[in-house]
């Protein structure tokens, strides 16, 4: 897939984003648009209904007090002061004779007729209905009074003005909303295309790598986007740590053929020396022993290398525990008592017990293996190595102390170093592996070590480990 096609992708999705960003708000506000609309008409209503019961009320008053005469003699006086087209009905439902009395009509109204009016129901109800919508809208709202057995009252009332107010509050509706879409479907457009832009770059990182092995990209971080960003900041990390096991899979190669070619070449000799001449059974023997001899030192030059690439990557393996300090110290000493006592060494354990460190049992008795073997190399007879247990606040420290030949200043940084073996070291077998796999293990513990040392007069190597809680 090409840089374009993963461009078209991210448009694609700030444009679903978008898209589905508008519809979401136009519903929105048609939903509120509605519900304002409903309430609104139901308010004008119970409104003009209101009005219509009290002017009910006082006619029916009026009718009861002074009968018809001064019923209409006040609908006289009033009638002026209507601003509406106004109508009241008295139906004697005995004779079937009906008055009808007409306020002034306003300009523009279509006014009921007297065969429209005596055609409305007189069961007492409320009544909204347009007449002559085609020619002129008039809407009218009427209200129905039992006065008493035989006698109704009914009370109509031009709402003319309020389905106005209705019908502008319509147009109002759809001049804000469909703006309103319009505008929040750009903006969604412009939000969602900078909101995916981490997405973009992160497709386009991975496109370069792809094609050019640019393995060094980096996604760009961009601090206006914290969720995004903290997913190319991840992103970022997983590069750089593909990198770092790539260059230390390389070193690792480099490192094995170059470390390798040396006991394989001794292998080959002894091999060869082997198969020389007339050699008799002994010498034969003896051939092969060098070659099985050789042959483990390579397998296991190749097992550390391999343990130290994992550790300095973080992907050794480590059953964590809670492992006692003190005991896994006994538990090495015991193990090279017997070489220490063909030297005249003497090994002490001291310091305080129960100390606890969270540690694989295994590996951590490999770190003091490898440091009382060098201790014990490297150290003149009748001397006495010391091991010491302590603890601070948050770690358990062991110091291994000899009185062996010492580390040059010069040589102290360069120790740890994979193949390093400072001059005076030279007369001892080894791969001058260990203690950089003895670094690499404490590092991947989530701990330190460190040495210090003076010529002739001995050193100290002291690690530390987080305690167990």
């Amino acid at each position: 897939m090409s840089l374009k096609a993963h461009n078209k992708l991210g448009l694609g999705l700030s444009l679903r984003l978008s898209l589905w960003y508008g519809i979401f708000i136009a519903v929105v506000l048609l939903i509120v648009s509605g519900v304002t609309y409903l309430s609104m008409s139901r308010f004008i209503q119970e409104r003009e209904v209101d009005y219509l019961k009290a002017r009910a009320a006082e006619y029916q008053n009026w009718l009861i007090q002074g009968g018809l005469p001064a019923l209409q003699a006040r609908f006289n006086d009033l009638q002026t002061k209507e601003k509406d087209g106004f109508f009241l009905r008295i139906i004697d439902q005995k004779t079937d004779f009906q008055y009808i009395y007409f306020s002034n009509i306003p300009k523009n109204f279509a006014m009921l007729t007297q065969e429209q009016i005596r055609k409305i129901p007189t069961t007492p109800q409320i009544l909204t209905f347009t007449i002559r919508p085609d020619i002129t809208r008039s809407q009218w709202t009427l209200y129905t009074l039992k006065v008493n057995d035989h006698i109704v009252l009914q009370a109509g009332k031009n709402s003319n003005e309020a389905a106005l107010v209705l019908d502008q509050l319509k147009a109002i509706f759809l001049k804000i909303i469909l703006p309103l879409i319009f505008v929040t479907l750009i903006g969604g457009a412009i939000i969602t295309y900078r909101t995916t832009r981490p997405l973009r770059d992160l497709s386009a990182t991975m496109q370069r790598i792809l094609q050019d092995g640019a393995f060094e990209t980096r996604v760009p971080l961009r601090p206006s986007d914290p969720e995004l960003g903290s997913l190319s900041a991840l992103f970022n990390r997983l590069l750089e740590k593909n990198s770092r096991l790539i260059q230390l899979m390389r070193e690792s190669i480099d490192n094995a053929a170059h470390d390798l070619r040396t006991p394989l070449t001794r292998l080959r000799n002894a091999a060869e020396l082997a198969l020389s001449g007339n050699k008799n059974e002994a010498e034969l023997r003896e051939g092969l022993a060098d070659c099985l001899e050789e042959s483990e030192h390579v397998l296991k030059m190749l097992e550390v290398t391999m343990d130290v690439a994992e550790a300095k990557t973080g992907s050794l393996r480590l059953a964590i525990s809670a492992v006692d300090l003190h005991e896994a110290c006994s538990r090495v000493i015991e193990l090279y008592e017997i070489i220490a006592e063909e030297k005249d060494i003497r090994l002490v354990i001291s310091g305080e017990k129960n100390i606890k460190v969270h540690a694989d049992a295994v590996r951590l008795n490999q770190v003091i293996a490898n440091l009382l073997d060098n201790s014990i190399k490297y150290s003149p007879a009748n001397t006495t190595i010391t091991l010491t247990v302590s603890r601070d606040e948050k770690s358990g420290s062991l110091a291994i102390s000899d009185q062996g030949f010492g580390i040059s200043e010069q040589d102290l940084p360069r120790i740890w170093d994979r193949m390093f073996r400072a001059d005076n070291s030279r007369s001892q077998r080894g791969s001058g592996l260990g203690l950089s796999l003895v670094q690499a293990i404490v590092q991947a513990h989530n701990g330190s070590i460190g040495v210090t040392s003076k010529l002739n007069e001995g050193s100290t190597f002291t690690l530390k480990l987080p305690l167990a809680s």
